[in-house]
């Protein structure tokens, strides 16, 4: 069985700038002020790791940060689906085909669907259901109210799969799939393929230069895809297909 393990944002879903609008307003809302977060990267980073370097260069403290943690949590998938109602959302090319495609897997227990986000585990089925896609097929997760560090995602993500299943999941039995060196980095850490998409910020040659097992211009390729990620596809001497 293949662990996939796929991030939200520029991945799976293009949010159209709701995202940090709704962090943003929760940021307000619970701490009084938005901080540097209009400004500060999100691509690649974690929902906690936002709010400390949007915070801090405010005057807050960690302890201050740390205190208004929980009300930020339960405030923002409630903005996030404000904000989405407000700007909608698209699931990223090829997103919706390629789910569809794994499901025959999925079945016959040749794959098992998780994601690895920076969004708390609240906000990304909110994101995919604005995408039209059914969070419910991901059973599994590493998130951004987990841990401010990306690379410990995945390896909650597989201890989550073990314990879901009985199965233990190692090397590239577990693939991670996203938009950027953060994604990549993350697989590395626990010894998973890397599947990049060039849907994001970066280009297909900055991934590439990053260490994707395989890179693809978007999850438009089906076909190529699913080899890829059932381990039929050879990765052609040491570069990435795509």
């Amino acid at each position: 069985m293949s662990l996939l393990l796929f991030d939200v944002d520029s991945t799976l879903v293009n949010s159209r700038g709701a995202g940090r609008l709704a962090l943003a307003r929760a940021l307000q809302a619970a701490y009084g002020m938005s901080g540097e977060i209009e400004v500060i990267p999100l691509a690649g980073s974690t929902d906690w790791r936002a709010v400390r370097e949007a915070l801090t260069p405010a005057g807050l403290s960690e302890a201050d940060i740390m205190a208004g943690w929980p009300e930020f949590c339960r405030l923002a998938p409630i903005y996030l689906q404000q904000t989405i109602v407000e700007r909608g959302l698209d699931p990223c090319p090829g997103a919706l085909e390629l789910l569809a495609a794994l499901q025959p897997a999925v079945a016959r227990n040749q794959a098992l669907l998780g994601l690895v986000t920076g969004n708390l585990e609240t906000t990304a089925p909110v994101k995919l259901r604005g995408a039209g896609i059914n969070p419910a097929q991901f059973r599994l997760g590493g998130y951004g109210s987990d841990s401010g560090d990306r690379n410990v995602l995945p390896r909650l993500a597989v201890e989550r799969a073990a314990a879901l299943t009985g199965q233990s999941f190692t090397g590239k039995a577990v693939v991670v799939i996203g938009d950027t060196p953060a994604d990549i980095a993350c697989g590395q850490a626990i010894g998973a393929a890397t599947v990049a998409v060039a849907t994001g910020p970066y280009p297909m040659d900055a991934l590439a230069a990053a260490g994707a097992d395989w890179v693809f211009e978007d999850l438009r390729d089906t076909e190529a895809l699913l080899s890829v990620l059932l381990h039929d596809g050879q990765k052609p001497n040491g570069s990435p297909c795509r």
